[in-house]
């Protein structure tokens, strides 16, 4: 048995290594058009920071703020898969109290569903969620809905800084709208408890 999971967890790593390294999204040649910011901060392609390659992108803020990522055609095409989701890496410079809230907003500008990531580390975290463990509006989980019956026609995902968090600075890395079924050995961190609800 330990054997068995000895090598189920070197599987996870070499798939979530092969995942970070094939990122759709990698932000080595140029920071993308699709990211956009709404409020008092900056978005730059840095070399300071980086998961893999040599580069990343660095968002910096000093007032209210949101980040946003406008490419629809990918979001749309990774809600509309069974078993699809985000991955992202983030590395925090300082802890943060309050977690950024990431949303997935309608063409009317409507949130289709939600979750929080928990800020309070230093360094790189990787998130690996789900749409069916994110929540809607009202509450429930995406899972809850039948396939056939969620809102998957996307415009836009927005990340918001808490409002206590004044200033600041993180740099985001390796980017993902998986289009493919995601593996379901993701397990709950400090960063998202609620993940894998089911």
């Amino acid at each position: 048995m330990r054997k068995y999971l000895l090598s189920l967890a070197a599987f996870a790593c070499a798939i979530a290594s092969h995942a970070a390294i094939n990122a759709q999204h990698s932000f080595e040649e140029k920071l993308p058009s699709f990211l956009r910011v709404n409020g008092r901060g900056s978005i730059e392609l840095s070399t300071e920071k980086y998961k893999d390659g040599n580069s990343s992108v660095k968002f910096s803020w000093n007032g209210p703020v949101q980040l946003m990522f406008t490419n629809s055609q990918d979001i749309e095409a990774s809600m509309k898969v069974d078993g699809g989701g985000m991955i992202l890496w983030i590395y925090n410079p300082s802890p943060i109290s309050e977690p950024l809230l990431f949303r997935y907003h309608d063409w009317n500008g409507g949130v289709i569903c939600q979750f929080n990531f928990n800020m309070d580390f230093t360094g790189w975290r990787t998130m690996w969620i789900k749409y069916e463990d994110m929540l809607t509006p009202d509450g429930r989980h995406v899972g809850e809905i039948p396939m056939a019956e969620r809102k998957v026609t996307a415009s836009r995902m927005t990340v918001t800084v808490p409002q206590s968090a004044t200033q600041g600075t993180f740099y985001l890395d390796r980017l993902s709208f998986m289009q493919t079924r995601m593996q379901d050995q993701i397990v709950p961190d400090q960063q998202i408890p609620e993940n894998n609800y089911m």
